[in-house]
């Protein structure tokens, strides 16, 4: 007996609601729906900058709503888990070294490289890459992590990793690597993970580690905690340490920037990177280390939505090694000569010593010619 494939039914077409049709009669539509993205960029230019499209602002952050009872989306971020708590000292963080411009002197390198490439306006993979197109479908709401993950990605990142990819292949054909993904594994796993290109003794090279929260998690309070710590004035000094404590297995109310601090770092440690991200979408922060300077994390001013999308090219420009010189991207040597004489206890809580903070010796400043040779420049981007 011959069977056929029925036909997919229209459901009800009368007046009366069914549960096929539960809003009354289907009409035809008056129009036929669009089947691809519209061109989004000026189709009477002549030509396209590929870093005049990554530099186009990007929405705001969608609001943040709850599904738990209080209808109140949570404000709080994990305890350390015992992986963090059993970091030995030498792998402890001890130095946490603002560093805001950390981003902002790549960026004209970065700049400079992308002004070689341009293409037409009506460029399919180029218009994939405008602010509309990052985000088509992405979430109107912020129900959880998992949908700042999307923004991020959508975005922040993936946007990044395919200009890479393009600079180094020369195609605009998606490569598996270098590539931006998620990590299984036991903990710490971080919500991200770049990867660079495969070597011959290593399959899966971790290039960062990306920490994402909702911007409920990293809201204004924590905010203006971060921009405490990344203050900066004209003539600065450079390099200077906030002395980190880290917290002793079983402490409780750990500060919240404490909790997210550990996280960063731990990660950074047992994937053995030197480059992470921390976004909510609404802020992002980047950090890095030395191999030289085992306890130490330089932390990164607060970039918007609408100047990220260029800062996170930067660092997965740094983070891979492409696309900039290894000596482009240097890190001011960790000065502790604020640091009290007296010595200093163990803050209430953990984390940063209050002593150690900018506010500390704020207005303090140093004279260009007394800093470190690569460094005479800095004060343009403050």
């Amino acid at each position: 007996m011959n069977q056929t494939t029925p036909k997919p039914s229209r459901g009800y077409t009368g007046s009366t609601p069914t549960q096929n049709a539960p809003f009354g009669p289907i009409e035809k539509p008056k129009k036929k729906p669009k089947t691809h993205l519209p061109l989004l960029l000026d189709p009477f230019a002549q030509k396209v900058l590929l870093y005049d499209v990554l530099t186009q602002g990007l929405p705001k952050v969608p609001p943040a709503v709850s599904f738990a009872k209080s209808g109140k989306p949570s404000t709080d971020t994990r305890d350390p888990c015992d992986a963090d708590w059993e970091l030995g000292p030498a792998d402890q963080l001890v130095h946490l070294v603002p560093y805001p411009p950390m981003m902002d002197v790549i960026l004209p390198k970065i700049k400079a490289l992308l002004k070689e490439y341009s293409f037409d306006a009506q460029n399919l993979w180029l218009n994939r890459l405008t602010p509309e197109s990052r985000l088509f479908h992405h979430p109107a709401q912020i129900c959880s992590e998992h949908d700042t993950t999307d923004l991020v990605l959508g975005g922040l990142w993936r946007p990044s990793v395919a200009i890479v990819q393009y600079c180094k292949y020369g195609s605009i054909e998606p490569q598996l690597f270098p590539n931006v993904s998620s990590i299984g594994g036991t903990a710490p796993v971080p919500d991200l993970m770049l990867f660079n290109t495969p070597t011959d003794r290593e399959r899966y090279v971790r290039a960062a580690t990306g920490e994402i929260k909702t911007h409920s998690v990293l809201n204004v309070s924590i905010q203006e905690e971060l921009a405490a710590i990344t203050e900066s004035w004209k003539g600065m000094p450079l390099g200077r340490s906030l002395r980190f404590f880290w917290p002793i297995k079983g402490e409780t109310n750990l500060p919240k920037l404490t909790k997210v601090i550990v996280q960063v770092w731990s990660q950074m440690v047992h994937h053995k990177v030197n480059y992470a991200m921390l976004s909510s979408y609404q802020c992002t922060y980047f950090f890095a280390r030395r191999p030289e300077d085992q306890n130490t994390l330089f932390i990164s001013r607060a970039y918007s939505e609408q100047e990220a999308a260029a800062a996170t090219l930067a660092f997965t420009a740094v983070a891979l090694g492409e696309l900039v010189k290894k000596e482009d991207f240097k890190l001011p040597p960790v000065s502790t000569k604020h640091w009290p004489a007296e010595g200093m206890q163990r803050p209430p809580g953990s984390g940063i010593h209050p002593a150690t903070l900018p506010q500390a010796y704020r207005g303090e400043t140093e004279k260009p010619r007394n800093r470190p040779t690569g460094f005479k420049d800095i004060d343009d981007f403050l």
